[in-house]
């Protein structure tokens, strides 16, 4: 993995060379670029993981309620004793929603 674009062989290696070549376009996805880049996949999962943390019915519980949508989506309900977290996975648009939903509705 290239680490730093900075650094020689991009900080894959500290040799001269590689078995393993590396390529000049790899060097501009080094991951600690991306991970200041904040339109980057690493940062936005990063951003994800850091609310996710904070959401009880993703870190404390398991309970699920049945799955439903249609051909092209997964909606189900992550369930703890304080927390009703609707998820939402639209295949067709390639996104995912998380929304906090009241006990008692639907």
């Amino acid at each position: 993995m290239v680490w730093d674009k900075k650094q020689s062989m991009g900080g894959f290696t500290s040799g001269n060379q590689s078995w393993l070549p590396i390529a000049e376009p790899h060097l501009e996805k080094a991951a600690l670029e991306m991970a200041i880049n904040t339109k980057s996949v690493y940062s936005k999962f990063s951003k994800f993981l850091k609310w996710r943390k904070k959401q009880p019915a993703m870190m404390h519980a398991n309970i699920m309620s049945e799955v439903s949508g249609g051909p092209k989506e997964i909606i189900f309900d992550r369930m703890s004793d304080s927390q009703k977290l609707r998820c939402k996975f639209d295949f067709e648009m390639v996104k995912a929603t998380f929304e906090e939903v009241k006990y008692g509705t639907s």
